[in-house]
């Protein structure tokens, strides 16, 4: 793809960020066909109260609290890139 396609679909991603209305994370639980006036069925919403919205255009310091206080994993869990061989080499 050349730099310039790059560069404007990096410009609207941007923008349409700093708007605020990105939508919201869905899964696909099963593959097919969506139409226009099919439903869409919320089967979970976190209680701390922050919306997509507030994380795409920066959520504040209370925001950020009620998110560090639900007890939401952000990160799956890391580990080493590289370990001590018995032996004290890598």
């Amino acid at each position: 793809m050349s730099g310039g396609f790059d560069r404007a679909v990096y410009a609207y991603a941007t923008e349409f960020k700093g708007t605020g209305r990105v939508g919201a994370m869905l899964k696909v639980r099963q593959p097919g066909l969506v139409r226009a006036d099919d439903s869409i069925t919320v089967v979970d919403r976190p209680g701390h109260g922050v919306r997509v919205r507030d994380l795409a255009t920066g959520p504040d310091a209370t925001q950020m609290r009620q998110l560090l206080d639900s007890g939401i994993s952000f990160a799956p869990p890391s580990r080493p890139r590289h370990t001590a061989s018995s032996n004290g080499q890598r």
